[in-house]
């Protein structure tokens, strides 16, 4: 089977656009047997496209496939905790001193150690 078949019957099961822009660098980033230009012609996509999706993944990884204009990482970051509800865990931990604050995930979670800890 020729690589512009093999490709052409990959794009059918392609769910996003990550996996076309990976698929069509593929050959390059793993075997380097081949030249942007060959890709491209293979992939019915312009050498330049081939060119740069390759540079980017050779500098950035997976997140290099990315759209531009797509952040990678969190989107937004966590709520700080409030100063208010700050000064009210130090207080309950003043009067009850087995009581502790810890992080499980985004949210902060009270809870009671041991007598053993």
């Amino acid at each position: 089977m020729e690589p512009t078949e093999e490709f052409g019957q990959l794009r059918l099961g392609f769910v996003d656009p990550m996996q076309w822009r990976y698929e069509v660098i593929r050959p390059l980033v793993l075997f380097g047997d081949r030249t942007a230009t060959q890709r491209a012609h293979e992939t019915q996509t312009h050498p330049d496209t081939v060119r740069t999706l390759t540079r980017r993944f050779r500098q950035q990884g997976m997140g290099g496939l990315l759209p531009s204009g797509h952040r990678q990482g969190p989107q937004r970051r966590a709520p700080r905790t409030r100063e208010a509800v700050r000064q009210e865990v130090d207080r309950l931990k003043a009067l009850y001193p087995r009581l502790s604050l810890s992080r499980t995930g985004a949210d902060p979670v009270l809870q009671v150690r041991d007598a053993h800890q």
